[in-house]
């Protein structure tokens, strides 16, 4: 509610605001919709494309973490 009082009676403030959250999804949209650049990682899926997996302890995994810091999702991304 405060936040539609403040649209209201600052309209000139409202209207750049909104310019520039348009202007940051055509960013983001422009971004998604383009092909992604040429890496090892982007290529045709094909024949011998490769998944594999493994099992960890998490026990492993936090000490990983308590070492290194950061998060158990960083040391997951990074494995």
């Amino acid at each position: 509610m405060g936040a539609g009082w403040r649209a209201f009676t600052h309209p000139s403030e409202t209207v750049a605001t909104a310019r520039k959250e348009i202007a940051n999804l055509g960013s983001t949209l422009e971004k998604a919709l383009s092909p992604a650049s040429e890496t090892e990682f982007n290529q045709e899926i094909g024949p011998h494309r490769r998944f594999d997996w493994t099992r960890l302890e998490l026990d492993e995994i936090r000490e990983v973490r308590k070492q290194l810091g950061g998060t158990l999702n960083d040391v997951m991304l990074t494995v």
